[in-house]
């Protein structure tokens, strides 16, 4: 495993780096507290990994009105081709009338932030990277086997999210994920022949065991690490 990088002519080693940051318990928030002028290296995106295309100036990104979806047969046909158009060609898509008021939103962003403000003796009870231990709660109920998922499924993809930092205040994020860890990642049969996969099979707990820890690689992409 690779976890040392030159920087400025001495070794910068990102894994005695990314253990003493997950030692501290202090997180991101300890280090704003702490008034760093320089961003940790092991939060940088390596050169190699940035886009050199230049964004386009104007875009859309699809937002889907979901009034009527339980009420009327015809128009919940219409937003599931809404979801699923945006599924496939964005990865991701904003919806609106939901039916989540406001308050609640607000409320739970709120409390997201409360959380995370609080004194570190306070936040450094829950801090873990054990799934199993308190603090990795589970609302949903098992998931159904991988065979039991429509194929259409495979179409849909997601996009890789980078956060642009500001000056402005701290971005705040409330993330769902929901994994189906004996499910087989692979490329899709269709696209390739048997002479030419450009990535190996893999089980997709250890496709996020990779994802979680690229940091101490250098940043490598993960998708890289499974290539033929």
């Amino acid at each position: 495993m690779q976890s040392d990088l030159v920087q400025n002519g001495s070794v910068y080693d990102i894994e005695k780096e990314l253990q003493a940051f997950d030692e501290s318990k202090s997180g991101v928030k300890g280090l704003v507290d702490a008034r760093i002028i320089k961003t940790p290296p092991f939060f940088v995106v390596p050169e190699r990994e940035v886009s050199c295309q230049p964004s386009p100036a104007h875009f859309h990104i699809p937002a889907i009105d979901l009034k009527g979806i339980h009420e009327d047969g015809v128009r919940r046909r219409e937003i599931v081709e809404q979801m699923c158009n945006a599924s496939e060609t964005w990865g991701f898509f904003q919806v609106v009338n939901h039916g989540i008021s406001k308050n609640v939103m607000e409320g739970m962003v709120e409390g997201v932030k409360g959380f995370h403000e609080e004194k570190n003796q306070v936040n450094m009870e829950y801090y873990t990277r054990d799934t199993k231990k308190k603090g990795y709660f589970l609302m949903a109920p098992d998931a159904p086997d991988s065979e039991e998922y429509p194929e259409v499924c495979s179409k849909f993809q997601i996009s890789e999210n980078r956060v642009l930092a500001n000056h402005i205040g701290p971005k705040t994020s409330v993330a769902s994920f929901f994994a189906i860890y004996d499910w087989i990642c692979a490329p899709l049969k269709e696209l390739i022949s048997y002479e030419n996969p450009l990535c190996k099979e893999v089980p997709l707990k250890d496709y996020i065991i990779q994802y979680r820890w690229k940091e101490r690689d250098g940043g490598i992409s993960t998708l890289d690490r499974f290539r033929l």
